[in-house]
């Protein structure tokens, strides 16, 4: 399972502006996520959680809304 996480990050790093990638967006059926989240945008020093690796995840509540653009 090392492997393929560590095969799903560089992927992530691959990809221009890429900050997630998902197991299933690889062919792989499992409940995988990685997710960068350690580059600051516009100067901002604000602490993040850096590189996470989400397995067999479950979201248990939420929050609030963000509307995002996808793919730009």
């Amino acid at each position: 399972m090392a492997a393929f996480i560590d095969d799903l990050v560089e992927t992530m790093r691959c990809s221009p502006g890429g900050v997630g990638i998902a197991a299933p967006q690889v062919g792989m059926p499992r409940r995988i996520v990685v997710v960068d989240v350690s580059a600051h945008r516009r100067g901002s020093q604000e602490q993040n959680h850096g590189l996470l690796v989400l397995i067999q995840s479950e979201i248990l509540a939420m929050a609030g809304k963000q509307i995002v653009a996808r793919g730009a």
